[in-house]
């Protein structure tokens, strides 16, 4: 079982041609970069959609900052 394993990694060695560096490095560059375009489109959308649905619902309807209990706590009687 060992030499068929020996064989079969010293086979692979000499039957796969050689593939000069310049063009694994361009291929690791090239599929960083195409994910890369992906994730900063999906970056700069959420902000986008945050800030759309925010000023829809002020639009809809204006709320206020505070309750009247956070206004003035020394008004609230403790009972």
């Amino acid at each position: 079982m060992l030499y068929s394993i020996l064989f079969k990694s010293d086979y692979l060695l000499f039957s796969k041609k050689s593939v000069p560096l310049q063009c694994v490095f361009h291929s690791i560059r090239f599929k960083v970069n195409k994910g890369w375009s992906k994730a900063l489109l999906l970056f700069y959308f959420i902000p986008l959609t945050f800030t759309i649905k925010q000023v829809f619902l002020l639009i809809q309807k204006p709320r206020p900052i505070f309750n009247r209990s956070q206004q003035n706590p020394s008004d609230r009687i403790i009972r």
